[in-house]
């Protein structure tokens, strides 16, 4: 495949990521070899410099999650060496968060998307807010079919844009609290010592900001599957469809979707 030069604007891509190779050894048989660095990058067949809308979507079988090294693929591997600097949208969907290492400092709104959901998660990008506070953080299940196409443009349709609150489509029983505390060291006045300006020792101070970001979550499950992004109980971890259970109904949901699925058989 040779470099595709035209001026992209908005670019979607979906690909299906096994970090392995297959490796002929004798007669019809085949072993897996373990990769260690990408085999395409996005500035290998992309020209990126006009790109101002970017989903990467890299779906893999929840069953290979042992595989999967995520401190060596990650997703700024990927897009190293590429000009984004007309970025202001990112959609990045993966079975584990994937965020770190990536320049939000010039986004408008980030899209992401993944398998599991915990504090941990939340909290990392809570902290994403310390470098642009204007940032608006969309988080999504993947309970959507893999593959489908149409999925990044429903979750940019349907992602309410809240300041410095994640709208967080995640049941609120995966975490501990909706709110998450994030501090920040910075140097200057303190805001209640700003009238004390003669003080060198005040005004080269360094203090611990603040902020306190909260999850919202704005649609329920039912409404994942009315907007098609919630296709398949076999899409969905079997721990997290187990707490899920435990907190809702949800096998009324399921049946549900196989009437919706079977319909058109």
């Amino acid at each position: 495949m040779n470099k595709i030069e035209c001026k992209i604007k908005q670019l979607d891509l979906i690909f299906w990521s096994d970090f392995s190779k297959r490796k002929a050894n004798g007669y019809k048989k085949v072993y897996y070899e373990e990769l260690d660095e990408w085999l395409f990058t996005l500035d290998k067949y992309f020209n990126t410099e006009n790109i101002a809308s970017l989903s990467i979507s890299q779906l893999n079988d929840p069953g290979f999650e042992s595989r999967i090294k995520s401190d060596t693929f990650k997703i700024t591997s990927f897009m190293k060496n590429a000009n984004l600097a007309k970025l202001k949208s990112l959609l990045i969907s993966s079975n584990f968060l994937n965020v770190n290492g990536i320049d939000v400092s010039n986004l408008e709104k980030l899209y992401i998307c993944t398998s599991i959901a915990n504090d941990s998660y939340a909290f990392e990008l809570a902290k994403l807010y310390l470098t642009n506070p204007n940032l608006y953080i969309s988080w999504w299940p993947v309970f959507y079919q893999l593959g489908d196409t149409l999925y990044a443009d429903n979750i940019r349709l349907y992602s309410p844009s809240h300041f410095q609150v994640i709208s967080c489509q995640w049941p609120l029983y995966f975490f501990t609290s909706g709110k998450i505390l994030i501090k920040k060291t910075e140097s200057g006045v303190k805001p209640n010592n700003i009238s004390n300006l003669t003080n060198t020792k005040t005004r080269c101070k360094k203090f611990l900001k603040k902020f306190e970001i909260y999850l919202k979550r704005d649609y329920t499950l039912q409404d994942l599957l009315d907007m098609g992004l919630f296709y398949s109980p076999l899409s969905i971890y079997e721990s997290v469809l187990e707490v899920m259970d435990q907190n809702e109904n949800v096998w009324d949901l399921v049946e549900s979707i196989w009437r919706v699925n079977n319909k058109f058989l």
